[in-house]
């Protein structure tokens, strides 16, 4: 099974949250597209090629809800809020149609409402 990736890039104070199966060749590709530094500030890992997706979906639509979006997958916040949503999104995910209610699961939906 391949592992992908459910990451946080930051760019001055914007965060770029996205997923990738090739984290350091995204990174590059990122930073190569800007005159500006980018850094890796978190990293969620997943195997195999279902629950990364949802995990960026609930994560960009959560940010999105908070009015954090600046353009594209570029969010503008505080770091420990976006890393916050991101675990909690990525929780979610990786428990969605395997678990009823867990506490896992009830944690991490507190945690998006927040």
């Amino acid at each position: 099974m391949k592992t992908s990736h459910l990451y946080v890039f930051q760019c001055q104070q914007f965060f770029k949250v996205g997923i990738s199966a090739h984290l350091d060749n995204r990174l590059n590709m990122i930073s190569n597209a800007t005159p500006f530094d980018v850094k890796v500030v978190h990293s969620i890992s997943f195997d195999g090629y279902g629950d990364h997706r949802t995990a960026e979906k609930l994560a960009h639509q959560h940010l999105i809800d908070m009015g954090l979006h600046e353009r594209l997958e570029w969010f503008n916040g505080e770091k420990d809020v976006i890393v916050r949503i991101c675990d909690s999104a990525a929780e979610i995910a990786k428990h969605q149609g395997r678990l009823r209610s867990t506490r896992a699961k009830e944690r991490a939906m507190h945690a998006l409402r927040i």
